[in-house]
């Protein structure tokens, strides 16, 4: 028991150099441009917070001039700052280092650009990049930055301007820009954007539409007969039971 008891200190000790080891992992691994998104998230919450301040004097035209007067003032950007990037310390030193821009868009840019995300983050500080573009230089993801990936895929570093622009395929898609069928899938030709449904489970890989009709070559279990893939018997085809003696 007590060996036990000796022991205790050092696991949780391990367990919590594990965690935080996974934590600053987690940190390494978000770009500035994560950072800044996090501030426009947090930074509209606390807008939205502190636009709801009620100045009960009593006074109607006295509460609206001191509701007019707090909407853009210094004491309320304060109380918006004191609870942005709380949990983020990437996010906190990256509000340090552009507190001017912040304050540049609150006292006199947020009427003309509303959007703090667009001006801060992509056009301001340019740790951003407009959706279906990625990299320094903010090029269009493949497929173009409408439809990033033919819309069926993710575009390394979309909207950031780190990643490469290469697209990871959901299932079912490949191709560089994803506009291909993978695979074990055909596509729908009536559609017009790329659609990819998987083939018959007769087909062994690829085929030209859902039934077992269209396999371009049957899979292992099925033979053709009559130009559809069909399940074969094992027993029967083996001869099944023991022979006559």
């Amino acid at each position: 028991m007590h060996a036990q008891i000796v022991l205790l200190p050092a696991i949780l000790s391990s367990l919590w150099l594990a965690g935080r080891f996974q934590s600053i992992r987690a940190e390494e691994s978000t770009t500035k441009c994560t950072s800044c998104k996090t501030f426009v998230v947090d930074f509209i919450k606390g807008k939205e917070r502190t636009a709801r301040e009620n100045f009960a004097g009593g006074d109607v035209s006295w509460e609206e001039e001191k509701r007019l007067s707090y909407a853009t003032s210094e004491t309320r950007l304060i109380e918006i700052l004191e609870g942005v990037c709380t949990k983020d310390h990437k996010c906190q030193s990256l509000v340090e280092e552009h507190e001017e821009s912040v304050e540049t868009w609150w006292f006199n840019n947020q009427k003309g650009h509303p959007d703090l995300h667009k001006w801060l983050c992509i056009q301001s500080i340019k740790v951003c990049c407009p959706a279906g573009t990625y990299g320094k230089k903010c090029r269009e993801c493949p497929g173009g930055a409408a439809t990033p990936c033919s819309s069926q895929g993710q575009c390394d570093g979309d909207g950031d301007r780190k990643g490469k622009g290469t697209c990871s395929c959901h299932d079912g898609y490949a191709g560089k820009t994803c506009g291909l069928c993978a695979a074990g899938y055909y596509s729908d030709v009536n559609s017009t954007a790329p659609r990819c449904s998987s083939c018959s489970t007769a087909c062994e890989k690829n085929c030209t539409g859902p039934s077992a009709s269209d396999c371009e070559e049957c899979a292992d279990g099925y033979e053709e007969e009559s130009g559809v893939c069909l399940d074969q018997d094992e027993c029967a085809v083996g001869g099944g039971g023991d022979a006559a003696a």
